[in-house]
């Protein structure tokens, strides 16, 4: 029996997913907030702490949902103490935190649940069979105005003032990034990422700030392909999280509906009257394997579209032998990266930065 501790109120996220799979058992939780232990004891954990090594000694593997901040550092830790890591995004907060993160031993899950909602999942999946034909271009957004999220309860900045919107450029990028990587690496699994470049609006909805209101970041692919991500925690408009991607024989778009459209790559003198229609996600859905269309129906009550359920249920399967690990270190430190080097872009007058070679090594 692996027994998990979950460190920080975001990993209770995860507790229906890891009780999914038999072999695990959650044994404590640790949290500084006194007011989680109730919800703890809801869930059924009977330990809880406040110190984080008190925790480790107690498992096997935790989960780490703390501030971003603190990521780097607790998962290494545990790797070091032998335990097994599922983190939340982002994987760090500066460079130095991911060559360290990247040269840890140990069995490491990075946990980007939008990398598991069902119509990108269906898009992998038609990826791998090369639906698409080469593909060459990709779009992220995610737009989600969470300004009450950057002040605690009594109205003091919340971690989040300082490390999403107290500096300039991506400081949120993984959402965006870490489904299409997925989708571009399951035609070519030796693409990589060159170049980052960021480009920001300026400040126009929250007077004082450092952090632009949208930013977009252009990140260059090594088989020439291009990713453009669009972050905007702070305008005042409706949420939109946002995926397209686009191949030679085909394209998806998922935000307002989910749809795909296949044909053949034409010459110059094509049927110009040719119906170019659309085709909705329902057509698809039979390119799963029935155990996952399966498990995307056991996830839609949970969190994040059923991404939370999903992660803690692979997590699970990668600790006790019954799956490899899907998004592990390697795909943390890069995603992570990308937008570091968007802080570092933008505020150099949106110049490309390169991808240091050790994320690679």
């Amino acid at each position: 029996m692996k027994r998990i501790g979950l460190i920080g109120k975001r990993a209770l996220a995860q507790v229906h997913g890891l009780r999914s799979i038999t072999g695990v058992d959650i044994t404590v939780v640790c949290e500084l907030d006194e007011g989680v232990k109730a919800e703890a004891a809801e869930l059924g954990v009977p330990g809880f702490t406040s110190k984080f090594e008190e925790a480790l000694d107690q498992v096997d593997a935790v989960v780490i949902g703390t501030p971003m901040h603190l990521h780097a550092t607790q998962s290494i830790d545990a790797m070091a103490a032998g335990k097994a890591v599922l983190c939340e995004v982002t994987a760090a907060v500066e460079i130095d935190e991911c060559r360290r993160l990247a040269e840890a031993s140990g069995l490491y899950f990075f946990a980007e649940n939008y990398c598991y909602f069902e119509e990108n999942l269906v898009a992998l999946t038609l990826a791998q069979q090369g639906r698409f034909g080469e593909l060459y271009y990709g779009e992220g957004d995610y737009v989600h105005e969470v300004r009450f999220l950057h002040k605690t309860p009594s109205g003091e900045p919340s971690w989040r003032t300082q490390w999403q919107v107290g500096r300039r450029g991506n400081t949120y990028c993984t959402h965006e990034i870490g489904p299409l990587m997925r989708m571009f690496r399951a035609q070519d699994p030796a693409i990589r990422i060159t170049s980052v470049a960021c480009f920001g609006t300026g400040v126009h909805t929250v007077p004082g700030s450092v952090h632009d209101d949208n930013t977009l970041t252009m990140v260059q692919l090594s088989n020439g392909g291009l990713i453009k991500l669009r972050l905007d925690m702070v305008s005042n408009r409706p949420h939109l999280i946002r995926y397209e991607l686009q191949g030679v024989n085909g394209c998806y778009e998922s935000g307002q509906g989910h749809r795909y459209w296949f044909g053949e790559n034409r010459g110059l003198d094509w049927d110009k009257s040719e119906h170019r229609d659309w085709r909705g996600i329902d057509e698809f859905r039979d390119a799963l394997p029935p155990d996952i269309r399966q498990e995307i129906e056991d996830a839609r009550q949970y969190g994040h579209g059923g991404g939370d359920y999903m992660v803690g249920r692979r997590f699970a399967q990668a600790l006790t032998g019954l799956r490899d690990v899907e998004i592990g270190k390697f795909e943390a430190v890069e995603w992570t990266m990308v937008g570091l080097l968007s802080q570092q872009s933008i505020v150099n007058g949106s110049v490309p930065v390169p991808m240091p070679p050790w994320v690679y090594a």
